[in-house]
């Protein structure tokens, strides 16, 4: 599998194809890479079990990532809260 980033990429995807928009949002939305090095995504083609173990592993990955951003987001914003309700505290 190759590092593609918008489902335009693949050959042998169009638009009208039933599986699209989910396989839009998971390149696009997720940047779970998919498709070979050709620039297909072969959805016709059986999936080997390393191309699932592979695919698998760089969907956690990415979920872990997304979480990780996400915890630290709001740890910032909770911060902020704390110190204007601090400054806010003083200044009463």
């Amino acid at each position: 599998m190759t590092d593609i980033t918008s489902v335009s990429q693949l050959k042998d995807v169009k638009p009208t194809d039933c599986y699209f928009k989910d396989l839009q949002s998971l390149i696009e939305r997720y940047g779970i890479s998919v498709g070979y090095p050709d620039g297909t995504f072969r959805p016709n083609e059986p999936l080997s079990r390393a191309e699932a173990v592979s695919l698998l592993n760089r969907a956690l990955d990415q979920l872990n990532e997304l979480i990780a951003a996400s915890v630290a987001a709001s740890e910032d914003r909770l911060k902020e809260l704390i110190a204007a309700s601090e400054a806010a505290s003083k200044a009463a």
